[in-house]
């Protein structure tokens, strides 16, 4: 519909009124002969509208055949508004000049945002990205989304595991993930020698052997201490060989979290501010107000000493303000929830979380919030094969 309305404000229309004659012969002929007529009303037996400018000569001559008198009632749309302002030169120009300063400007970048950019510093980001040209009033990249985001991992040196950058119109939004660091395990030959085995209970759900020799299988379930990787092997003499094992083992299990903390919090509360100024003349200071006596308060100063062409007069006004404080009480659960929340993040940083609830009990004063997931979790912790052996031979 805005489209219908720009174009006829872009062409020009002119608004008219009929009257006398036979209206409903009228509309027939404008029908008849495809008139763009519309916005048609009945005024006291007049027909009002609105025509385009190219038609409005032959709705006269329908409006004659129909015996109608038409009037032209008013004209709008640009060819009429150019026509009544061609003396305003002015006018002309300086949309011109408008235009002219809206194509070029747009050319240019504005605005440099962040998105979802995760525990990546804003500002080592920020520069960056001005490294590669994305900075407040530099030229639009001619570079896409795509290449732009290689170099910003190229610039970032390694920092990154993955970024994007969306130019939409004269703003750059920026968003990056941080790059997990790799944790690489030590050569076999020069590792001490241990099993792998399970550190909770669980369903194994992935058993890659990277070293030593596999002793349980995908879709097993094992307990705490169970062995999934031997690092002992019989050559076929029957003599043992020691390795460390090393693998990836990947579980599903149950997962509990627990805190406890008190339902109250003893905080404090601003129950007034009162700021006092101190006039300093040469040694002599005068305050200009007092403060209220007892209660529990913090205070901070702010001096604005007079400059006049340079020179520090000496005169200046001194604003001494402190803040009264209460003790009150408040409801621990929100902190203590998010506290919490934020310690689960942490906890399940990585790790796939199926399903999970979390519930709130109080009870003596104390709230206690506690956390059940399955999850997917890595497996695996190192037991010397040396403790093994004196386990079995007790």
């Amino acid at each position: 519909m805005l489209d219908f309305f720009l174009w006829r404000l872009l062409r020009g229309y002119a608004e008219f009124r009929a009257s006398g004659g036979f209206a409903a012969r009228f509309l027939n002929l404008c029908d008849a002969m495809r008139l763009h007529v519309w916005d048609l009303q009945f005024e006291g037996g007049d027909v009002c509208g609105r025509v385009s400018c190219r038609d409005y000569r032959r709705l006269r001559l329908a409006a004659g055949k129909a015996g109608m008198r038409l009037r032209c009632t008013g004209k709008r749309g640009l060819p009429f508004f150019l026509r009544r302002s061609r003396a305003r030169w002015g006018l002309a120009v300086g949309a011109a000049v408008c235009a002219g300063l809206a194509v070029f400007l747009s050319g240019f970048l504005w605005s440099v945002e962040t998105g979802d950019v995760g525990a990546v510093n804003e500002q080592a980001l920020r520069a960056a990205a001005a490294q590669i040209g994305l900075y407040p009033g530099a030229k639009k990249p001619s570079m896409n989304g795509e290449d732009l985001a290689v170099a910003l991992r190229r610039q970032m040196d390694g920092a990154l595991s993955w970024a994007a950058v969306n130019v939409r119109g004269c703003r750059a939004v920026l968003e990056a993930r941080e790059a997990a660091a790799l944790q690489t395990l030590p050569d076999p030959a020069f590792g001490a020698p241990c099993d792998l085995v399970a550190d909770f209970d669980g369903l194994l759900l992935q058993l890659e052997v990277h070293s030593g020799e596999k002793k349980n299988a995908v879709g097993n379930g094992v307990k705490t201490g169970d062995l999934l990787i031997s690092g002992t092997r019989l050559d076929r003499e029957g003599k043992p060989h020691y390795y460390e094992a090393r693998g990836v083992v990947t579980a599903l299990h149950e997962d509990a979290r627990t805190m406890e903390t008190p339902s109250a919090l003893q905080l404090e509360r601003v129950v007034a501010v009162r700021r006092v100024p101190v006039l300093h003349l040469w040694h002599l200071s005068l305050p200009l107000g007092v403060f209220p006596r007892g209660g529990t308060c913090t205070a901070c100063t702010r001096t604005e000493s007079a400059v006049l062409h340079g020179v520090t007069l000496p005169f200046s006004l001194e604003w001494r303000t402190r803040c009264y404080w209460a003790a009150c009480e408040a409801e621990a659960a929100p902190l203590a929830f998010d506290s919490f929340v934020l310690a689960l993040n942490e906890r399940y940083r990585a790790t796939r979380v199926l399903s999970g609830e979390v519930s709130a009990a109080t009870a003596d004063g104390v709230l206690t919030l506690t956390q059940r997931s399955r999850v997917i979790d890595f497996m695996g912790v190192k037991r010397p094969v040396a403790a093994r052996k004196g386990a079995a031979s007790d």
